[in-house]
């Protein structure tokens, strides 16, 4: 029985068995690394948009239509009626995010009465899809802790010619990895309305790689373009260290502005369980790619109008534009090319018509010319092109559910002040719950101490 003094009861009098005592201490550290686990899940709002200002294909690099097919869309019901982006990565496998079909661990309630759910592969929902796959619940498998969900199918279900399987990252992301892709622009392609209301379907945003944590990768749009919680289930896609395209982390949660910080689902820390569900090898290949060429594509890369490839196993640059000529896709490799019409002075920024009603771009030396849609004009922020809203409706910022609109230089500004203070309150909040738990491992280290003196 403690002592007691005056009402109180200290630790030195408590009499607790030492292998009692390691046991709470070890349960303590658990409990506080899955806090800080969860917290790290849990740091960005979900929106509902979808992705902004982006462009048709992948900016930067080279990818085949199969390829581009092999993002769909999942939906309710039937194919014009979507709700979350999915991809398919084996023969009989997609995958998306968790939450576009749970919360909390229990169905949605936007899936409670469903009864027929599909997954589809074209451009747009709009339009008749190329192919369509339905699906029920009992082919969904979740992951228990991170935002992933894997959709299985029947062997040999996506062995058509219309896909080309999107092969996921299996190399762990360490350090030497992180300063190979930190500051570096790499695409994210979903489903969903743009910021002109009169396009949709599949569009890819390029945003760059600010963060790896422990489960996570933060990206910016640098509010130029970026996604939200409606391309959820979207695949960020850069180069491994094998030289192939992979996606290395799954859409989780978004900036309210659509072009500011988000936070994705590293792929590599699920591999495994991802490849026992998806009919994969869960073994991590050999690597036979220079590590000097780490980071690059076997296939080159563009970089405005530099071309970046592996030559001789060694990193390369090639200016194009000072031979005449614009870097983009010749058949399956990026490389200094002549430029298509409109394209020799026009890159994916893009440039305004001259009354403001459509925006022209050269993306990969591809020319796309956008309509701006009713009540919009096309203006320029931050170096890009994009089609605005001619009315802004102007909330009150101290309001809880406001949320910057990004139709103006103000709102953008606004959103530059948050994803400043979502980095910071990432990193903060881990920072703080490892002083409480350095806290709480000295006290019971040094009562386990005095208990053996």
């Amino acid at each position: 029985m403690p002592k007691n003094h005056g009402g109180k009861i200290f630790l030195a009098d408590l009499k607790i068995n030492p292998i009692d005592l390691k046991a709470i201490l070890l349960f303590l550290s658990i409990l506080c690394i899955d806090i800080l686990y969860a917290q790290e899940q849990i740091q960005l709002e979900t929106q509902t948009k979808a992705i902004r200002n982006g462009t048709l294909i992948p900016e930067d690099f080279v990818f085949n239509q199969a390829q581009i097919n092999a993002i769909g869309w999942l939906y309710f019901d039937a194919p014009d009626n979507p709700f979350c982006t999915a991809t398919v990565i084996s023969d009989r496998a997609i995958i998306t995010a968790k939450h576009c079909f749970f919360e909390d661990n229990m169905p949605n309630s936007k899936i409670a009465n469903v009864s027929i759910f599909g997954f589809a592969i074209g451009a747009t929902p709009s339009q008749p899809p190329l192919k369509s796959f339905s699906f029920n619940l009992s082919q969904i498998n979740a992951h228990p802790k991170l935002d992933i969900l894997i959709i299985g199918f029947e062997p040999n279900t996506f062995s058509i010619q219309e896909i080309e399987i999107m092969p996921i990252n299996p190399f762990p992301l360490d350090a030497g990895l992180f300063n190979i892709y930190k500051g570096n622009s790499y695409p994210i392609g979903g489903f969903g309305e743009t910021y002109n209301d009169t396009q949709f379907g599949r569009y890819f945003a390029s945003v760059q790689l600010e963060l790896i944590s422990s489960t996570s990768i933060y990206v910016n749009g640098k509010s130029k373009m970026g996604i939200c919680g409606g391309d959820s289930g979207a695949l960020l896609l850069a180069p491994s260290i094998d030289g192939y395209m992979r996606a290395i982390a799954l859409e989780f949660k978004g900036d309210p502005c659509c072009m500011g910080v988000d936070q994705l689902t590293r792929i590599d820390v699920a591999y495994a369980w991802i490849a026992e569900y998806a009919g994969l090898n869960p073994e991590i290949p050999n690597v036979d790619y220079p590590e000097n060429c780490w980071g690059i594509s076997r296939f080159g890369q563009c970089h405005n109008q530099t071309l970046i490839t592996c030559q001789n196993g060694q990193y390369a640059e090639t200016d194009c534009a000072a031979r005449g000529l614009v870097c983009g896709q010749d058949l399956v490799e990026a490389n200094c090319v002549i430029p298509v019409e409109s394209c020799s002075d026009l890159g994916a920024d893009g440039i305004c018509s001259l009354d403001g009603s459509s925006v022209s771009r050269c993306v990969m030396n591809q020319y796309f010319v956008e309509e701006c849609g009713f009540n919009q004009f096309c203006d320029v922020v931050e170096g890009r092109a994009r089609c605005f809203d001619e009315q802004r409706t102007q909330l009150d910022p101290s309001e809880d559910d406001y949320v910057p609109e990004c139709t103006s230089i103000d709102d953008l500004e606004q959103a530059d002040a948050l994803q400043g203070k979502m980095l910071a309150r990432s990193s903060c909040q881990s920072t703080h719950s490892l002083y409480v738990l350095s806290l709480v491992i000295l006290i019971l280290m040094m009562y386990l101490k005095r208990s053996h003196q």
